[in-house]
Formats: structure tokens, sequence, C-alpha cells
């Protein structure tokens, strides 16, 4: 079953999901900056960092998208924009994933329809897998199978795809309910 858009931006690093803003435009930024109410604080040193304020909200933008339940439509489609306009960035990952596949395409991007990624079996989505992580970073690559919904993947990605600083752990299944407390179940 594939991830929502918020679990895949949850299970990112700092590191890359500051990059990810990085290339958004700052309209969508500062859309999700608006509508989660995410406001930078007041800066505390004498002598303020360039960017600390941006920082700090990105940082919390962070960890709020990676709270974002599956009911949030609305910030479920700009995540899904986050990591497309990432992905724009990225077309040696696309390139390397659509000649794979023999796909007509001009610098990674194509008027095809590529929803076969959802539907390769366990061998192709192996093998997918084991070129883009030849030539790319791992966090890079499990974000754009994840992102592509490529089935099969469990156990083929690395554990560097799965940073430690993210601020929430991914798994292979979606979130669909909230675990209900004993206490609150019992009659």
């Amino acid at each position: 079953m594939p991830l929502r858009p918020s679990q895949i931006i949850g299970a990112m690093s700092e590191a890359r999901f500051s990059e990810m803003m990085a290339k958004s435009p700052r309209q969508v930024r500062e859309t999700l900056f608006n509508r989660l109410n995410i406001k930078a604080s007041a800066v505390k040193s004498v002598v303020p960092r360039p960017h600390q304020k941006n920082e700090e909200r990105i940082k919390k933008l962070h960890g709020r998208l990676a709270e974002c339940p599956p009911t949030a439509k609305n910030e479920q489609e700009l995540c899904e924009e986050l990591i497309r306009n990432w992905l724009v960035h990225k077309t040696p990952i696309l390139v390397a994933a659509l000649d794979h596949f023999k796909v007509k395409h001009e610098n990674g991007l194509t008027e095809q329809e590529i929803d076969f990624f959802e539907k390769l079996d366990a061998t192709k989505a192996e093998e997918l897998a084991k070129l883009l992580l030849t030539k790319f970073e791992a966090e890079d690559v499990a974000i754009y199978l994840r992102f592509m919904k490529v089935p099969h993947l469990t156990g083929k990605l690395p554990a560097g795809a799965y940073p430690k600083d993210a601020p929430r752990a991914l798994t292979d299944e979606p979130e669909t309910t909230v675990p209900v407390p004993e206490a609150a179940a019992a009659p």
C-alpha cells in the first residue's frame, strides 16, 4: 500500500527537508507556514545567524507535516507538491529510472504515463532500487521510489535511506487508524 506524501516527508532527514524547502517556490513555503500557523520565534542571540528564523520555521514545519493526518487533504497535496518540486531538481535519478525502463523522456520529464512503477513485480522493483542505489544517495532513492509508489521495497533499501534525525520512522504501511489506548477501549 503506498505511503502518503506526509509520511514520506516525515521519514526524511531534516537536512533533506531543508533542501526540499529551498527548492520550493517561496509562495508554496509561505502557504505552508501560514496554513499550519508556524511563526518564527524571536531570535535570542546578540548576533543572529543569517536565515536562523527560517531554519527554525522549516524544522517546525517538518515535524508538523510528519504528524499530518490522512484526512488533511490540502496538506497532503502540498506535501506532494513539495516532493514533486524537489524531484524536478533531481533529474539524474529521473533519467536513470526512465532509461532503465526505456521510457522516452526529455531530461527525466515525460508525457508518457508512468503508473507502471506502481505495478512493478518484486524482481523489477529490486533491480531498479539496486541500480539507483549504485548511483545516488540512499535517502534520495528512497524518497523517489516511495513517491513513485514502487512496491516490494521492504528490506530492499539500506539503513541510510531512513535517517536517524527524521521526525518519524518510515514504515511500509500507511497509517489508516489511530490506535485507541487500552484504558479507553474498555467499556
